[in-house]
């Protein structure tokens, strides 16, 4: 026990004079009469973890974790966790004026919360909308193709690279530094990056099969500790798988709600509850900046997101393929003769309301310019400039996070949320207070080029059949994706990831 430690501390405690025990005495702050009885106390503890270390260190979980190429990813995860540090070294490229000043917005904005008060009760009532609208755009958007300008960022990017390679990477835990949790300041370190706007309403913009369901749990989490993350969820938002406040199938009710402005984007938290975390599975007919409003999404490689999804309800494969095939372009896809309802029910991530036909030709671009716009796109007519004016919409996001780097953007996302919440980045748990994922989902490099081998099985064939199909009819989806993961591991992401 803790006392017999303590009382063999006072027997031994003259020959107990080391220097490095005594420090390791200090930081557990032991509650034994003396250092000497507290320094055996430490040193029972330390046998006990050699002990647990011999019967499980050679287990094959620690032993895969010793590999080369999980250390490697674990570097990539350190500079991740340090990417606060690593900007502010960044000082060769000056920071961009911030494209949004919100003091109406923080008027009346929740109080802050994970400081010295947590936020009071009052802070739950419903949303108010604000008065001032945000900056216009900045006239020149930020360039993506931008040099690597030091050393110390070639590092970082070979890193991050290494972790998107096309070996399998279960998991690695995305611990913070541990410079930043004696500090116990990462979470301000995270605001400033990007300004440390106020922030009143975030709107999460779910792309289907894009990680939706995981930060759904995860708002859930936060939701369940209210008062100290500032997080609020409405009823319908704990019902539905993905958040949502109105779900997109079928799509009548979304479409009926008239969401065409920041507005009403107000109206519609105030009219559900008060949540302050909006999740939009539909498409994007509010564009950002919007002022007291951040942006944030995560996107996938199309191929990768699409198969994804066959094994959700079996439906993809191969009604999709013949679908492709019924469409000439320059026809309306939004035409009902073409068989895009080949589900036996509405079904947004197969079977989607929307865009019809459309979804298999460029769904990223058309999701982005919405439903006047984007829906409306002859199949096959979707061309640059409508792939550079989603660029300039994604630019004014506070984030874009690339799914392959999910478990790398808490940091992001706690200045991206602001200083009236707190997304639990202090804590030294893996994954932070509120257990953000730790996983690096893998990009399989080869199938993206639709190359699974030689086709044993229905399956295969009619699965190569479609990949090839839809690398053919979705080049600017496939353009944006590399766009995204390009600002990612070139500091450009967003406000806050580089570009605040």
């Amino acid at each position: 026990s803790a006392q017999t430690a303590c009382n063999l501390g006072e027997l031994f405690q003259p020959h107990l004079d080391v220097p490095l025990l005594r420090l390791m005495v200090r930081r557990q702050q032991l509650p034994c009469s003396s250092w000497g009885s507290q320094i055996i106390t430490v040193a029972i503890g330390l046998l006990g973890c050699c002990i647990i270390i011999a019967v499980f260190g050679n287990s094959p979980e620690t032993s895969a974790l010793r590999s080369p190429d999980s250390q490697a990813v674990a570097g990539a995860i350190a500079f991740e966790d340090e990417a606060a540090e690593l900007y502010a070294a960044k000082t060769k490229r000056p920071r961009a004026p911030s494209k949004e000043q919100s003091p109406e917005a923080s008027a009346d904005a929740p109080g802050p919360v994970g400081t010295a008060e947590p936020a009071k009760p009052e802070d739950s009532a419903p949303l108010a909308e604000p008065a001032a609208s945000a900056e216009a755009r900045k006239d020149e958007a930020p360039s993506y193709a931008g040099e690597v300008s030091s050393a110390e960022d070639v590092a970082a990017n070979q890193a991050i690279a290494m972790s998107s390679k096309e070996e399998d990477v279960k998991q690695a835990p995305a611990v913070l530094s541990d410079a930043l949790l004696e500090r116990d300041d990462s979470r301000q370190v995270a605001l400033a990056q990007g300004g440390n706007l106020t922030k009143k309403l975030i709107v999460h913009i779910h792309f289907h099969a894009c990680s939706g369901k995981r930060i759904c749990k995860w708002a859930r989490d936060l939701d369940d500790d209210r008062a100290r993350s500032g997080v609020r969820l409405d009823g319908m938002q704990r019902m539905t798988a993905a958040c949502n406040q109105i779900d997109p199938d079928p799509p009548n009710v979304w479409l009926n709600a008239k969401m065409n402005a920041c507005s009403d984007m107000w109206s519609l938290t105030k009219n559900h509850g008060g949540s302050n975390f909006m999740f939009i599975e539909t498409p994007l007919d509010v564009r950002p900046p919007c002022a007291g409003m951040a942006f944030v999404t995560v996107i996938r490689q199309p191929w990768s997101r699409l198969e994804s999804t066959q094994g959700k309800r079996g439906w993809t494969f191969p009604n999709a393929s013949a679908l492709i095939r019924s469409v000439k372009v320059g026809d309306d896809p939004l035409d009902d003769k073409f068989k895009w309802m080949f589900c036996d029910s509405y079904h947004a991530p197969t079977c989607q309301p929307f865009f019809k036909a459309g979804y298999f030709n460029n769904y990223y671009v058309r999701s982005l310019l919405g439903m006047k716009e984007g829906a409306r796109i002859p199949w096959g007519q979707v061309t640059e400039e409508h792939f550079e004016k989603v660029k300039e919409i994604l630019e004014d996001f506070d984030l874009v996070i690339p799914i392959e780097h999910l478990a790398d953007a808490l940091p992001g996302l706690q200045c991206a949320f602001g200083p009236n919440y707190d997304v639990g980045l202090n804590s030294a748990e893996s994954g932070g207070r509120y257990h953000w994922t730790t996983t690096h989902k893998k990009i399989h490099l080869k199938s993206t080029n639709c190359d699974y081998g030689v086709p044993g099985t229905w399956h295969d064939r009619t699965r190569i059949e479609l990949c090839e199909l839809f690398l053919a009819n979705n080049e600017w989806d496939i353009k944006l994706w590399e766009w995204a993961v390009h600002r990612w591991i070139n500091w450009q992401a967003g406000r806050c990831r580089g570009d605040g």
